[in-house]
C-alpha cells in the first residue's frame, strides 16, 4: 500500500483516516490480519506479511460479527480456504 491517493496521501494512511471517520460514528471492533489477527482499536499497522483471509474471516465467526469489512493490499495466500469460511 504504498502508492499514493490523488490527494497525495498513501494509501494505508487514506484507509487510517477512513477508519477514524467510521468509529466517531459507529463504534465496532477493528482488527488487522496477515500471518495472524488480532484486535488493533483504531491504530491501523503498516501492512507486512501474508494475506491470511480465511483467518480474518474465521476471526469474525469467533466474534460473532454480524457482518464484515474487509480491506486488503493483497491476493489471499488460499482463495479456497478463504471461501470454504
Amino acid at each position: 500500500m504504498d502508492h499514493r491517493t490523488s490527494e497525495g496521501l498513501r494509501k494505508i494512511d487514506q484507509l487510517r483516516n477512513v477508519v477514524r471517520d467510521l468509529l466517531e460514528t459507529h463504534p465496532v471492533p477493528v482488527a488487522a490480519f496477515s500471518d495472524g489477527v488480532r484486535l488493533v482499536g483504531d491504530h491501523i499497522p503498516e501492512p507486512s506479511g501474508s494475506t491470511r483471509l480465511d483467518s480474518a474471516i474465521s476471526f469474525g465467526r469467533r466474534q460473532e460479527a454480524n457482518h464484515l469489512v474487509i480491506v486488503t493490499d493483497g491476493e489471499p495466500d488460499s482463495k479456497t480456504a478463504a471461501l470454504e469460511e
